[in-house]
């Protein structure tokens, strides 16, 4: 007689090892360029020649900045002619200076504290009528100076920031001018050898 078999043990099937699943991309923010170029605009008054004869102007300045703390800047000033007046002496002044400086920052989010050291090659003019000659001369000449001032820079948006400033001049030349009579110089004029400044300048970064 055909005997009953026993039911074959049930075979697990092997475990399939799952494929890693595959990792998405991490996303790389790219890091922030720092601005190295600026480009700044604006106004200036300034004491020299004297405190009467104080002048306004205009102010440009083109920096560039190799360090997170350091910028070098090149800087052109224009301002009107003022009048300066003394005794027998009626004289008007004008001067374009060209300044070229270092800048060191120390930043504290938006706002920026800021010391300049520079010097200033600056072309002057003197057009005076000497009335105790009943004659008038023009001078003109190369006044260099060397200035400092300190400021604060604040970037209202990070393409756009207003620089305050102030500082001192002191030039490197006697600030007399004299006129030859008969031979023998006399000063006709006499003026301040240094200056306070100040300035206020929109900063815009190019590069």
């Amino acid at each position: 007689r055909v005997g009953r078999h026993k039911p074959c043990p049930k075979i697990e099937p092997c475990p399939q090892l799952k494929p890693c699943p595959e990792c998405e991309p991490e996303e790389v923010c790219p890091k922030p360029t720092r601005p190295v170029l600026f480009l700044s605009a604006g106004g200036f008054v300034t004491s020299h020649p004297d405190w009467e004869s104080f002048g306004l102007g205009a102010a440009i300045e083109l920096s560039y900045s190799p360090l997170s703390w350091l910028e070098i800047g090149l800087g052109f000033m224009a301002s009107r002619g003022r009048t300066v007046q003394v005794t027998d002496v009626n004289a008007l002044y004008s001067n374009w200076p060209m300044l070229l400086w270092a800048r060191v920052f120390f930043r504290n989010q938006q706002v920026e504290g800021t010391f300049d050291i520079g010097f200033i090659a600056a072309w002057s003019r003197l057009n005076a009528l000497l009335d105790q000659f009943d004659t008038s001369i023009q001078v003109d000449r190369f006044n260099p100076a060397i200035f400092g001032r300190v400021g604060l820079r604040w970037w209202i948006h990070p393409r756009l920031g207003i620089h305050f400033s102030v500082g001192s001049s002191v030039y490197l030349r006697r600030q007399r001018y004299t006129y030859g009579y008969l031979g023998i110089p006399i000063e006709v004029l006499s003026l301040m050898a240094w200056s306070l400044e100040g300035q206020i300048m929109v900063v815009v970064p190019i590069l």
